[in-house]
């Protein structure tokens, strides 16, 4: 049976000083003070991305790494697609169209995951068998 861990939504929002970057960094970090954190992080409140909201993102990435965990994006406007890319941000995140896609891609990972470990164990088991 696979049990599915808890997938948290947080909407990021635009910071028009380090005092409000700051203080969204320290809310969205305390929402993952979980072992093995699955957090999505909605862009659909920015109509681009500046450095100040990819150095929250990057913030949250790494203190989900740190907890083994992991932080897709979801609702990334063209612009803001378009500003990760020219960074390389993108390449250090999963990107999704909606939340519900962003949601699932943890659920079918670990799936997928447990699939992979149990499989060889199973064939080997049969070939034994067979023998």
């Amino acid at each position: 049976m696979i049990h599915r861990r808890t997938v948290t939504v947080e909407q990021i929002q635009a910071a028009a000083n380090a005092d409000q970057e700051r203080a969204q960094v320290h809310r969205l970090i305390r929402r993952m003070s979980f072992h093995r954190p699955c957090f999505v992080l909605d862009c659909s409140g920015l109509s681009g991305i500046d450095r100040s909201a990819m150095r929250i993102m990057l913030r949250c990435l790494e203190e989900a790494l740190k907890r083994n965990g992991d932080v897709r994006l979801s609702s990334v406007s063209a612009v803001g697609q378009a500003a990760l890319e020219s960074t390389g941000v993108a390449q250090l995140f999963r990107i999704f169209a909606t939340n519900a896609g962003a949601i699932g891609s943890f659920h079918n990972d670990r799936a997928n995951r447990i699939l992979s470990e149990t499989l060889p164990i199973a064939v080997a088991r049969e070939t034994k068998d067979a023998a």
